[in-house]
């Protein structure tokens, strides 16, 4: 499970005291994977819009669905569920024909009530690297020092040569994760990711 129990479990917290950093980094963990993969993970049910619409198939972001409710085009009239056919696996509603509306609304149940265990490994993964950049919480200010590393070696009349004590990978950041996502979560999470029409 990726929740509160877990996260004292797994950091050996024994009171409350450190819970609003606890979840702080479960909710921003969520936030950074679920960005990276460009769609939401946990089930829920929500109205989603889409804007100037004009082809043959709309992606849904929470999935994968349960169920649609309805689909209403842009005068407020509901498109008839005969029009087009719904992949519920990949959050895909495929209509039968080229379709156009200026505002689409739908009204559907998606997401893992459960998630994938690969999926839950990622986000703890990313919740490591939250937690340890987090001040207050794992991480300690001004650097990595506390961890018993050498940071930098200074040599009289000559000079300090300094080292990179960061955890996370720097090839990442493209992501727009700000190197939260190692590459060992990039590889846990690349199945996840929103798939184009």
């Amino acid at each position: 499970m990726f929740d509160l129990l877990t996260a004292h479990s797994r950091l050996g917290l024994t009171d409350a005291s450190k819970d609003y950093y606890v979840n702080l980094g479960i909710a921003t963990a969520l936030a950074i994977a679920e960005r990276y993969c460009d769609r939401h993970f946990y089930q829920a049910t929500e109205t989603e819009k889409f804007y100037y619409v004009s082809g043959q198939a709309l992606q849904i972001s929470r999935y994968p669905l349960i169920s649609v409710t309805s689909i209403k085009g842009s005068d407020g009239s509901s498109v008839a569920s005969s029009s087009y056919k719904v992949n519920m696996t990949t959050g895909q509603i495929l209509f039968g024909s080229w379709f156009a509306s200026q505002e689409v609304d739908v009204t559907y149940t998606g997401g893992y009530t459960a998630l994938p265990l690969d999926l839950e490994l990622a986000l703890w993964e990313v919740f490591d690297a939250v937690w340890a950049a987090t001040p207050g919480a794992g991480a300690v200010v001004g650097g990595g020092a506390a961890t018993g590393g050498i940071s930098s070696i200074s040599v009289p009349d000559v000079g300090t040569l300094r080292f990179d004590t960061g955890k996370t990978s720097s090839s990442n950041s493209a992501s727009g994760s700000g190197g939260f996502i190692s590459d060992y979560a990039i590889g846990l999470l690349e199945p996840y990711r929103l798939k184009s029409c």
